[in-house]
């Protein structure tokens, strides 16, 4: 099966602004791997890393979330390891500086750059052109666009953080989206009055605010949590 994901790396953008991008919150709760829908990652060295289980391409966001920000950037990677494809991408000022992708189907040595990648390219490329040319029994070229990405902010899929970050060191993330499908049901009663109490106590996070106020009428039966659940879990006040 392998790694299924997207993820975006930023620099200069504070988690807070990023979680309100992608109409996420915080839970406090921490795992020893990124097993969560989304996920995120302080790596400790200036760089936010937020990890999200779906091979979605995040050039929207980044393009976003750099833009009117001097000194922000971000890195973006989505990893397909069922089919071998994967690409890599680096923003400043809410444009693309570099791209690299990797398509096995167009053949093992397939490399695709556009833009102005980092110096760390060159040699990468140069290392699996060597090591490709002795076996096709290992596609070489599918780490390039990751091992680029993480030679500009130290992160890697598949690789765990040492043991200075602890045995959890992801958070997981809660997504407040609710997604609209034909096989919606409408809330309870219970789960309406959940919804009004947690909007009162709830005045001041806009996020919550504008969702309540587009009327949240109901939830797909294959969500593994109703709106209820995540505002008793989120939005009840701890004693």
């Amino acid at each position: 099966m392998g790694f299924h994901l997207s993820w975006i790396a930023t620099s200069g953008i504070e988690k807070e602004d990023v979680l309100k991008h992608f109409e996420l919150i915080a839970t406090g709760e921490f795992d020893a791997v990124p097993d969560s829908e989304w996920s995120f990652l302080d790596n400790r060295n200036g760089w936010n890393v937020f990890i999200w289980n779906e091979t979605e391409p995040l050039d929207e966001a980044a393009a976003r979330l750099t833009n009117s920000r001097p000194e922000a950037k971000a890195v973006t990677a989505m990893v397909a390891e069922g089919a071998m494809v994967c690409v890599s991408s680096g923003w400043a000022d809410g444009q693309k500086i570099w791209s690299i992708t990797h398509d096995s189907s167009r053949g093992l040595p397939h490399l695709e750059c556009e833009g102005n990648p980092p110096d760390s390219f060159v040699k990468l490329k140069t290392d699996c052109e060597k090591s490709q040319s002795e076996t096709t029994e290992v596609d070489y070229f599918f780490d390039v666009p990751l091992d680029v990405a993480y030679s500009v902010c130290n992160f890697k899929h598949d690789q765990c953080p040492d043991e200075s970050f602890g045995e959890n060191p992801f958070e997981i993330l809660k997504s407040l989206k609710v997604k609209g499908t034909k096989g919606e049901r409408p809330l309870s009663a219970n789960q309406t009055k959940a919804l009004e109490q947690a909007a009162k106590i709830n005045k001041g996070h806009d996020i919550y605010q504008k969702k309540l106020a587009a009327g949240l009428s109901g939830h797909s039966p294959k969500k593994k949590q109703t709106i209820a659940d995540i505002i008793r879990s989120f939005f009840t006040p701890k004693n």
